[in-house]
């Protein structure tokens, strides 16, 4: 199924009415039995190294500087980060039960640091993404002949290959891919004729390479696509700029419903049984993560989950039940 048409200003408005409206009685969603029941683990990333969250307490996965971008494995057994040198970053995939660390890439340069030569043929690698499939995908500005990022696609003997491309793009980033692997969400940064940039947020077919929009016409980024691989969430700044909030789209028929509602909120993640939406939202100045729970598909009001010193929120967060 192909996604839908662009959504209108009208649909945006409509979602906003129905959400409101389904938030309208707390006393129907006690926030505290909420958060206390939202299962699993959330994988996130603060100044120190990576950490979890489960049952409402934070313990450290692995410490260390320049990690970010943390994501966990199908089976929760592993956990896929980039770690970041000089004028570098590489993917790098840590065993929890050995506590060993196997590199994926290998983007540092064989020149003197400092040197033109070592900055020209070092590469980055960002945002990886592990799907239920095996195939993990991430974006790498690696043999780009312009220097944009593209969307590069790693197998299970950690073979990195460039995934299909039917059509030009700026640098994109914020990865999320399909449990199957079959789609790539991501955000695109539009250069205008005036030199200023706007987002844009996509739906890549890896099989034929075609990308289609999604909520075209809205400064969109941060994509994730559900468990049921027909919805996305997403984040949309408002058009004077000043917050951002969740929404999500349906690729059939375009509609967006709204999430939350001026909660300075980004980086939307699922669990993976699609019952909960979870994301980061900025409060004086520090990050949080709450979550919606979903019913029949619709949201409830959202609840906090924790909040966590130094919480890195360019590296959003990562959801496993195992």
């Amino acid at each position: 199924m192909k996604p839908g048409h662009p959504v209108s200003r009208l649909a945006l408005v409509l979602g906003l009415a129905l959400s409101v409206g389904l938030w309208g009685s707390p006393a129907n969603s006690p926030r505290a039995s909420a958060a206390a029941n939202a299962p699993g683990r959330i994988l996130f990333v603060r100044d120190t190294g990576i950490w979890v969250w489960q049952n409402g307490d934070v313990t450290p996965v692995l410490k260390g500087d320049g990690m970010r971008d943390a994501r966990w494995s199908p089976s929760g057994s592993q956990i896929i980060f980039v770690q970041t040198g000089n004028s570098y970053s590489d993917l790098v995939v840590y065993d929890l039960q050995g506590k060993t660390q196997t590199p994926v890439t290998y983007n540092q340069a064989n020149y003197e640091e400092g040197t033109p030569e070592y900055v020209q043929t070092s590469a980055w690698a960002l945002d990886p993404d592990w799907t239920t499939a095996g195939i993990i995908g991430f974006m790498s500005d690696f043999a780009s002949a312009d220097g944009t990022f593209q969307l590069w696609l790693v197998d299970q003997s950690y073979s990195p290959y460039l995934a299909p491309a039917a059509q030009f793009e700026d640098n994109i980033s914020s990865l999320s891919m399909s449990a199957d692997a079959s789609l790539a969400a991501y955000e695109v940064q539009e250069r205008q004729l005036d030199g200023s940039s706007v987002n844009r947020v996509v739906l890549r077919d890896l099989m034929d390479g075609i990308a289609y929009p999604l909520a075209s016409g809205y400064d969109a980024f941060d994509p994730s696509i559900a468990p049921d691989q027909q919805t996305v969430a997403l984040a949309i700044r408002s058009d004077d700029g000043s917050t951002s909030d969740i929404f999500t789209v349906n690729r059939a028929t375009g509609d967006l419903v709204r999430i939350t509602q001026d909660l300075q909120a980004t980086n939307p993640t699922w669990s993976p049984d699609g019952k909960w939406l979870a994301f980061i939202r900025m409060i004086d100045y520090e990050f949080e993560v709450w979550a919606s729970p979903m019913i029949n598909g619709q949201p409830q009001q959202p609840v906090k989950l924790f909040k966590a010193a130094g919480l890195d929120a360019r590296s959003g967060i990562s959801w496993t039940l195992n």
